[in-house]
């Protein structure tokens, strides 16, 4: 049995990634779970960005095959002097996928780009990663158990 999870970022950011779960196959089931359950299991580990590319390592800290792990790759742009901004942000964001399979404690490397982003002399780009949720394969001995997922609010 497949489950997936939602990872909710703040109150406005549910939309978007809850459409991608209502497009998945209708074996799985949705699960939004206590906060703090998907810093448990999964963990982003060693993000950098070189090149305009983001480069990083996915960890299954679950029991659990993990698939179809969905990243918020941000790039918001931090003005120098924040009381005087520009006219309009440069700040971006893009949804990505590490398909998976993760087996359970293992790692899987992921690496997004090229993104151009443009050069500034009035701010700089603060990229991050964020989890938007996962798909969590439950053995079939384990069906009945209760698995972890995620919801974080901000």
């Amino acid at each position: 049995m497949r489950r997936s999870h939602l990872v909710v970022l703040q109150r406005g950011l549910v939309a978007l990634p809850l459409s991608l779960f209502l497009a998945a196959p209708a074996a799985r089931a949705l699960e939004i779970v206590p906060h703090g359950a998907a810093d448990r299991a999964v963990e982003i580990e060693d993000v950098q960005v070189q090149n305009h590319t983001v480069t990083g390592r996915l960890v299954n800290r679950s029991g659990h095959e993990l698939s179809d792990v969905r990243l918020l790759v941000d790039h918001p742009f931090v003005w120098k002097d924040e009381w005087h901004p520009g006219r309009s942000s440069p700040s971006r964001a893009s949804m990505e996928e590490v398909s998976g399979p993760i087996a359970p404690c293992q790692s899987v490397s992921f690496r997004f780009g090229p993104e151009k982003l443009p050069a500034r002399s009035d701010g700089r780009f603060a990229t991050q990663v964020k989890l938007l949720g996962y798909t969590e394969t439950l053995s079939p001995a384990r069906v009945g158990a209760r698995s972890t997922g995620a919801v974080r609010a901000s």
